[in-house]
């Protein structure tokens, strides 16, 4: 008999073991023996689900595992952390976005946490002009861990909502160097209603040690104007000077009930379940057919990745 993890209340991300890769499975192993009695193999994967022995169902194990995972990597987690979608609380918004357009508008934020990595997704509109962004970037708690991106600009402009609705017909793709990283970008106007937008892509602080040069934070995303309008490239170069990350572009400051300066994904509690649901539904797209949102999101980009005492990949 078999079950998904989920079902005994822990979580991992897609892409393996998760990212600590054959680290979790060998300790994870080593725990079921002392919870079984028997040698455990680590877990295996069908169809993007964890699946692991009946046996894992036991409160033994969820306690023993727990301590497991703290001693990894030299870390301490005063529980098994879940992932988690939440509303992003005042003061903790990563993504900023000050254009004019957006003057005196109130964004939307939602997150995903989970041990390895912060995805956020913003919304930003008024004027007639809307932008959504995602921002994702690796936790620093020494674990081995990158992010699989893997979407050129058209590709990451065809995962939102909006432009999936329309016809696209796309310009000339442009780079541009920004405060955090070089970032492409792609004019393009949606047909239908004669609506003048570009997308945008960046990668950035890749982990020294992934021998595949991953990055270690990713953003991408939209901007549109008013249907019928006009978007030169001096006008969109602007804009995008205007796109910044606080931790990155600006220093995180310390608020009470937000994230430290020196630990800007300090875990919190999980909100409840009808909570995240809601925040994901945010996220993604309130309503079936809708212009908002993208249905990827969390993208859950975090794969692990692990060297040998020369630098080499392990196998």
């Amino acid at each position: 008999m078999a079950i998904d993890l989920e079902t005994v209340g822990f979580d991992l991300p897609k892409g393996g073991y998760g990212p600590h890769g054959a680290v979790t499975g060998a300790v994870t192993g080593a725990v079921m023996g002392a919870v079984t009695g028997e040698e455990q193999a680590p877990p295996w994967k069908r169809d993007d689900m964890i699946i692991w022995p009946s046996a894992l169902a036991s409160g033994k194990f969820v306690a023993v595992l727990a301590l497991a995972m703290a001693a990894l990597g030299g870390c301490t987690f005063s529980a098994i952390e879940r992932p988690a979608t939440a509303k992003v609380a005042p003061g903790d918004q990563l993504i900023l976005f000050p254009a004019q357009a957006f003057k005196g508008r109130r964004a939307l934020h939602v997150k995903y946490t989970d041990p390895w990595q912060r995805e956020d997704y913003a919304l930003f509109k008024g004027n007639g002009a809307r932008a959504e962004i995602v921002h994702a970037a690796i936790t620093d708690r020494g674990y081995e861990v990158a992010l699989e991106y893997l979407f050129t600009v058209g590709h990451s402009v065809e995962t939102w909502n909006l432009n999936r609705k329309y016809t696209v017909s796309w310009g000339e793709e442009e780079r541009l160097r920004t405060p955090f990283a070089v970032l492409f970008y792609i004019p393009y106007r949606l047909v239908e209603t004669n609506r003048p937008c570009f997308g945008f892509s960046a990668q950035w602080d890749d982990p020294p040690e992934d021998p595949d040069h991953r990055p270690g934070k990713v953003l991408f995303g939209y901007y549109c104007g008013e249907p019928g309008g006009i978007l030169t490239g001096e006008a969109m170069e602007t804009l995008i000077g205007r796109i910044g990350i606080r931790g990155v572009t600006e220093r995180l400051e310390s608020r009470p009930g937000t994230a430290r300066d020196d630990a800007p994904f300090a875990p919190a509690p999980p909100p409840v379940t009808h909570d995240q649901d809601e925040a994901a539904r945010l996220a993604r797209g309130p309503s079936a057919g809708g212009e908002v949102g993208n249905p990827g999101f969390p993208f859950d980009l975090a794969r692990s990745y692990s060297v040998d005492g020369n630098g080499n990949s392990k196998k």
